[in-house]
């Protein structure tokens, strides 16, 4: 028994390392500080990034809460969710169930910054990413997205300020 737990503790610890890792490779390093370039969200996520700007351009974001979200919300009251006073230059997102049975991806801007990306879906286990349009995201406004087949994963990429 107690070979069993050491080996299940160690397949822990060297998984958790190799998840480490991954997210380091797609993290850059800006100011002595790692930025993320781009980020894979599975579904019923909540987080919050913070918007980094790297020139007059371009952006990379930090992660600053990760966790799971496991409520289905109503599509309509969804900027109930978000607190009123948050950290400036922040993106909060829920990306998770409806109560209607989509996929709605909701982003509260709270940076100063109009920032468009791209966005991609994974609608199978290991499958491939599909990209789709997006609205990006408008200073101090909150935007949504939302699939009829439900994504389980979706990755934000290529940050960059949308002068439009």
């Amino acid at each position: 028994m107690k070979k069993h737990l050491l080996l299940i503790i160690l397949v822990s610890i060297f998984s958790c390392k190799s998840k480490i890792k991954t997210e380091k490779d797609k993290a850059i390093l800006y100011n002595n500080e790692s930025v993320l370039q781009e980020i894979e969200i599975p579904l019923n996520t909540k987080l919050t990034l913070r918007v980094v700007k790297i020139n007059e351009t371009e952006f990379s974001l930090k992660i600053l809460n990760f966790e799971p979200y496991l409520k289905k919300i109503n599509f309509m009251g969804a900027a109930r969710l978000f607190l009123k006073n948050g950290d400036s230059e922040t993106l909060d997102i829920y990306f998770c169930g409806t109560k209607n049975n989509l996929a709605q991806f909701i982003i509260k801007s709270r940076s100063k910054y109009n920032i468009k990306y791209k966005l991609e879906i994974q609608t199978e286990i290991n499958g491939t990413y599909y990209e789709q349009e997006n609205v990006g995201t408008y200073a101090d406004a909150i935007t949504s997205d939302s699939w009829q087949k439900i994504p389980l994963k979706i990755k934000l990429s290529n940050f960059e300020i949308n002068n439009n």
